[in-house]
């Protein structure tokens, strides 16, 4: 099968066609997609550490006046607490509530119906070697992007 797309534009399309996907997934939680990965994200870290902000940038890549409108809005809609941090006071911690720890599994549910539809009738083994080479493209985009 040849496609007159560059990888690129394949790439792209693929990023937008699954981001349309979950968005129309998690409406019904009247979240976004990055607004359910960074509560999963924060889920994630509960015992293991605080998570800052400044975290939260890291994790999902984006800079700070972005983070701090998500963080935002995560707040106003009662998915997450911020408190000042105990062994830095000038640090915001950011924390789940009741609601964002319930709405987690609701957010991990949708994900996996995303990576069912996309992964359709791959085999385990073309699963495997797309991840490899998805893999690989991440590491030759993030050296370069990375530099400096």
């Amino acid at each position: 099968m040849e496609y007159a797309y560059s990888l690129g534009q394949m790439l792209n399309h693929c990023a937008h066609l699954t981001r349309q996907y979950m968005d129309r997934q998690l409406r019904a939680y009247q979240v976004t997609p990055v607004q359910s990965f960074a509560l999963i994200y924060l889920h994630q870290q509960e015992g293991v550490s605080e998570v800052t902000q400044r975290d939260l940038e890291r994790e999902l890549r984006l800079k700070a006046p972005t983070v701090n409108g998500i963080v935002d809005r995560m707040a106003e809609k009662g998915f997450i607490t911020r408190t000042t941090s105990r062994t830095d006071g000038r640090c915001r911690v950011l924390e789940l509530s009741g609601k964002g720890r319930e709405a987690v599994e609701s957010f991990r549910t949708a994900a996996r119906r995303s990576d069912e539809l996309i992964r359709g009738e791959l085999s385990d083994q073309e699963e495997q070697l797309l991840r490899d080479m998805l893999g690989r493209l991440i590491v030759n985009l993030e050296n370069e992007v990375n530099k400096g």
